[in-house]
């Protein structure tokens, strides 16, 4: 899936550059050569199009009929704050506002090998330090050199060796945007984890009330040494109207272990791309995710991972429940390269269609260039089980509470693997807002 696009025609990013430049995070340091080359490299490509064999399933012309502005701080949604921000409990929280940090939101972290900052700070500073983990080159993707070139901040999170959390870190994204103009949030998070390190970090993108209409284009970067071990939620529930493309990029030492669990429920057009590199031998990924649609929504993950060294673990599970006329996409390639013999990689992909008039896609993909290998990878797409629901009503349980209790045991067996008792909750709710209950099944 390398992405490769076509220039498109100028859309006025070029033009919107030189306004924003001077206020941009890093004007006057290397910060500034950075963003001009990158915003180069998106231009010499492009919006990415459904011509793309990545792209095929999704496309962004919505996007690309005006060039959206970087969003600036709201005063207005951080005063709704108490209501918009999720409880989850014993979490330290990191919250950013149209993608600029809020201390005022956010707490105060002292934790002993922890260093948690701003990503605009660091960039006001020049930290040079940023240099290799924000580089960009012949392989950046468009939608990440666009992030780079316009970047407004972000969480910087570094644990040093040995050091594990017992509170998961809450990254928490609001975004809204006014009523005649376009804008964009592009934030890019960092996360490295030295030797031995272990945590839960828990991504929430949130929309504010209402029909906002806005393009988060959200960027993570994560680098895990030997033996260490995280944990990493991604739960995006923008706004109806709102668009959400984000990349999380990970790289895995040996012996490391990375679960990830991505959960898809806002947004006009979403798309969760993830690329892992298991580059460590005797590494564990745990790949997990659930998309759930309804009106006209269009929610796409797309996944790629590239096993590079022997005695590797995969197991990446995606289901999907679609309503009304949404549209769901599972793209998933698992490639094992010939270095990495004794790997064991499984993949699979589930959907339920309740409406008639939804649909899915789905591109369940192995590449396999070693001859030592345990691999599977398989997709299904079909309705509820009609003898199931059948049961429930005969039990005197309304047909539309029997579909929700359906539908949530479907997801019960992705929400159940995460490990973090806190993360897991939190999850379960979301799931269940969506399916108008409460994590016990009662009606809201």
């Amino acid at each position: 899936m390398n992405e490769h696009t076509t220039k498109t025609e100028d859309s006025g990013y070029g033009t919107l550059f030189e306004e924003q430049k001077s206020r941009l995070p890093g004007a006057g340091t290397w910060v500034a050569e950075l963003r001009a080359e990158a915003l180069d490299r998106f231009q010499s490509k492009g919006l990415p199009t459904p011509r793309l064999e990545a792209w095929k399933y999704t496309n962004l012309r919505p996007l690309a009929r005006a060039a959206f502005a970087p969003a600036a701080d709201s005063d207005a949604i951080a005063a709704q704050a108490e209501s918009l921000v999720p409880a989850v409990a014993n979490a330290l929280k990191m919250v950013f506002v149209n993608g600029h940090f809020r201390p005022d939101l956010s707490e105060k972290i002292d934790i002993r090998g922890l260093r948690v900052s701003s990503l605009a700070d660091l960039l006001a500073m020049g930290d040079h330090a940023l240099k290799a983990a924000l580089a960009v080159g012949e392989d950046t993707a468009a939608l990440t050199a666009l992030n780079t070139a316009f970047m407004s901040d972000g969480a910087v999170i570094e644990l040093d060796p040995e050091t594990v959390l017992d509170r998961p870190l809450h990254l928490v994204f609001v975004g809204d945007g006014p009523a005649r103009e376009a804008t964009a949030l592009h934030t890019r998070n960092l996360l490295r984890l030295a030797d031995g390190a272990g945590a839960t970090v828990i991504e929430s993108y949130i929309g504010a009330p209402g029909e906002t209409t806005y393009w988060t284009n959200s960027v993570t970067r994560i680098d895990l040494g030997k033996g260490a071990r995280l944990e990493h939620l991604k739960l995006q529930r923008e706004s109806d109207a709102a668009f959400h493309v984000a990349r999380t990029e990970a790289t895995l030492g040996e012996k490391s272990a990375y679960r990830n669990f991505a959960l898809s429920t806002g947004g006009e057009i979403a798309r969760n791309e993830i690329h892992v590199r298991l580059e460590g031998e005797a590494t564990r990924l745990d790949l997990n995710g659930a998309y759930l649609g309804r009106g006209r929504q269009h929610l796409d993950n797309t996944t790629v991972i590239d096993h590079l060294k022997p005695a590797g673990y995969t197991n990446e599970v995606y289901k999907g429940v679609l309503d009304d006329e949404s549209t769901g996409v599972f793209q998933g390639r698992i490639m094992v390269h010939p270095d990495a013999q004794k790997t064991e990689a499984h993949q699979l992909n589930r959907n339920i269609l309740i409406s008639d008039k939804s649909h899915v896609d789905t591109k369940p993909e192995l590449l396999i260039f070693a001859d030592d290998v345990k691999c599977s990878h398989g997709a299904t797409v079909g309705d509820l089980e009609t003898d199931s629901l059948f049961y429930l009503q005969s039990r005197g349980i309304e047909k539309e509470k029997a579909r929700a209790l359906l539908v949530a045991g479907f997801i019960a067996e992705l929400v159940d693997s995460i490990e973090a008792p806190a993360a897991r909750d939190h999850a379960a709710d979301l799931v269940a807002a969506w399916l108008g209950t409460t994590r016990d099944g009662a009606d809201q």
